[in-house]
């Protein structure tokens, strides 16, 4: 799967997001078909060549965790997908190339995305949490999100940024919204 697929997937499954307040509720229940889900499963877990050592660990731990929470879901009925390739670890240049290609006009002073992007997009840093192992974006029905929202913390995962939906962090208790 491209990288413009994977962007164009991910804009079709977080469109359905409708704000109410400080939260967010998936829209539909549209699930991807299962060679879309194998395709995004295989290329999203792959971790990049220029992740430190660090960032590998982190990166497992994430992995396994969320292998635990899926299961879980999966077990009470719901299916957490991930978005799309890149959706778990990204290396420093595909997040760049990312903010490059979405964010064309666009630039991060401090690390603080100035200007508008067409997907929203994280500017690079070291310390961004895609980067360091530690978050996936998903692909979530209503009734998915509402099982993450009451279970995640089970598996240390929980939401940091209010207006991504699909934006969930391993091990950041300090960072979690509810």
């Amino acid at each position: 799967m491209r990288i413009t697929d994977a962007l164009v997937l991910l804009t079709t499954l977080t469109a359905g997001c409708v704000e109410y307040g400080e939260d967010y509720e998936m829209m539909g229940e549209e699930e991807p078909s299962a060679d879309t889900t194998e395709a995004i499963r295989s290329t999203a877990i792959r971790i990049p060549a220029d992740a430190t050592a660090a960032d590998r660990a982190r990166w497992a731990a994430t992995s396994a965790a969320f292998e635990r929470m899926s299961a879980a879901a999966s077990r009470a009925g719901h299916n957490i997908q991930l978005t799309g390739p890149n959706s778990g670890i990204r290396g420093f240049a595909q997040q760049a190339a990312l903010f490059a290609q979405n964010c064309p006009s666009a630039r991060c002073v401090n690390g603080v995305r100035q200007g508008t992007c067409r997907i929203v997009t994280a500017c690079p840093s070291r310390n961004a949490p895609h980067i360091r192992g530690s978050a996936v974006d998903l692909a979530l029905t209503s009734s998915a999100y509402r099982w993450l929202a009451n279970n995640a913390r089970s598996y240390s995962f929980c939401r940091t940024v209010s207006s991504e939906t699909w934006h969930w962090e391993h091990n950041r208790a300090s960072a979690c919204l509810f």
